[in-house]
């Protein structure tokens, strides 16, 4: 079986993660990694709006903002700007992809994802070693403002259901209602989560640190703790956490 690299602008794209040479791996959301992929396979070809909302979100209901938040990130993460052009809004007609796009297809084993960045990112997380799936539970954060928590942890949920790593993510029905340990407690037990993550936002003035921790559920040992440092942007944020949670991850490993 095959799969296709798209080669441009000194990134590549295969298996949903964006690549570059000098910043290693940069994480989307499931949602922008899908309207990059759809982009990059009708590369110089006018999209509908249309028809990426029917072939990423799949008929399902969807406004256009979503769809132009997720170009926005796009062209933020690109580096779009006047002077060198990723993705064209042809008016009243959709969008378009610029750069001239490269294909090479991979074999299957190629395309295992090992995770690495430089020296400032997560440790290499090789999901290609035959390992138990294990049963990761992710709990809304402790943060100032609820609602964010709670848009954090929608994301990271199915960000992580997307990746292809050897865990069983358990459904946010049991994690998002937590209140307090015993309702800790009893989400473990009932999902049979053998690591999950927690975290707290640590406030000092207008500074903000969440700190995340990956804890071992049959004896609730700490395994591994990350502090991530937030900005005021919200889309920074989340890839901040997605890389911190990759490192915990890691450290999972070489005991899954």
């Amino acid at each position: 079986m095959e799969f296709h690299q798209f080669i441009f602008e000194g990134f590549s794209f295969h298996n949903g993660q964006l690549l570059t040479k000098d910043k290693g791996a940069i994480y989307l959301a499931p949602k922008e990694s899908a309207v990059l992929l759809f982009m990059l396979q009708n590369a110089h070809t006018v999209i509908s709006k249309d028809a990426i909302i029917e072939h990423v979100w799949k008929g399902g209901l969807v406004s256009d903002e979503s769809l132009t938040r997720c170009i926005y990130v796009l062209r933020r993460t690109l580096g779009h700007s006047r002077k060198k052009r990723f993705i064209d809004n042809i008016y009243g007609k959709g969008y378009r992809f610029v750069p001239e796009v490269q294909v090479a297809n991979l074999p299957e084993k190629a395309v295992q994802p090992t995770l690495t960045a430089n020296h400032n990112d997560m440790t290499a997380f090789d999901a290609s070693v035959e390992k138990r799936t294990c049963n990761i539970a992710l709990f809304i954060f402790e943060m100032q403002h609820r609602y964010q928590a709670i848009s954090l942890h929608d994301q990271l949920i199915d960000w992580l259901h997307c990746l292809d790593l050897p865990i069983n993510v358990v459904s946010s029905c049991l994690t998002r209602s937590v209140q307090d340990y015993s309702s800790y407690l009893s989400a473990i037990e009932k999902s049979q989560a053998d690591y999950y993550i927690s975290g707290m936002e640590i406030r000092h003035g207008e500074n903000s640190i969440i700190r995340i921790e990956l804890t071992r559920a049959k004896d609730h040992s700490v395994l591994y703790r990350e502090g991530v440092r937030f900005t005021s942007d919200h889309h920074i944020n989340y890839r901040l956490l997605c890389r911190a949670i990759l490192t915990l991850l890691s450290v999972s490993a070489p005991v899954i």
